[in-house]
């Protein structure tokens, strides 16, 4: 199920979607309650592989916060599923009963901290730190490739200074790429690969 309202808060609290990996409605109730003194909470809960699988498919989390024992799933496979699918999103560790070699070892899988139940007002400090940290990691990233997209530009129209009646050759060669690949229907990393390779064609 999903609780919230994804509106701006009237009283400027931060938005913040939570992907809760949950299998008590008492305990999603608790966790909202908790998050909501801080966040304009959007919250759903999922409880299988199959449904967590689904939500970061169709859509964008803040943050996920998972319970450390539930029937029939696990942390350590939540952390598999965003693993394959590339996901950079704060996974935070929930759990009454977490010993500290448990703690060390999902920390070692993945999880980007835990928090215990009994004290449950760490978690908004602990929502604070990663979401923030994964903006900066974002930012790294995007700087990363815009660095990396501009030297290969520059690779391309090297090339093409040494003959001026390949002027522009690159370019078309890049456009015509992109729209047959389009047509195709490849997806948006795809497209990024295809188009470095393109503007890199006669190097």
């Amino acid at each position: 199920m999903e609780v919230g309202s994804a509106d701006m808060s009237t009283n400027g609290k931060q938005p913040l979607r939570v992907l809760l990996i949950e299998d008590s409605a008492d305990d999603e109730k608790l966790i909202y309650r908790e998050l909501s003194l801080a966040f304009k909470v959007v919250l759903k809960r999922v409880e299988t592989e199959a449904a967590m699988q689904l939500a970061i498919d169709s859509e964008t989390w803040d943050v996920i916060i998972c319970d450390y024992n539930l029937p029939g799933f696990s942390p350590y496979k939540a952390l598999e599923l965003l693993r394959a699918g590339r996901k950079d999103i704060p996974f935070v560790v929930l759990s009454g009963v977490i010993g500290e070699k448990q703690a060390i070892t999902i920390l070692l899988a993945g999880a980007h901290d835990f928090v215990d139940k009994s004290k449950m007002t760490r978690l908004e400090l602990v929502i604070k730190r990663e979401t923030r940290l994964a903006v900066e990691r974002l930012q790294n990233r995007l700087d990363v490739e815009t660095a990396y997209d501009r030297t290969i530009l520059a690779w391309g129209i090297a090339l093409e200074l040494r003959d001026h009646h390949t002027s522009g050759h690159t370019q078309r060669v890049t456009d015509l790429t992109l729209r047959l690949a389009r047509r195709m229907g490849m997806e948006k990393q795809q497209l990024v690969n295809i188009h470095r390779g393109a503007l890199l064609h006669d190097v």
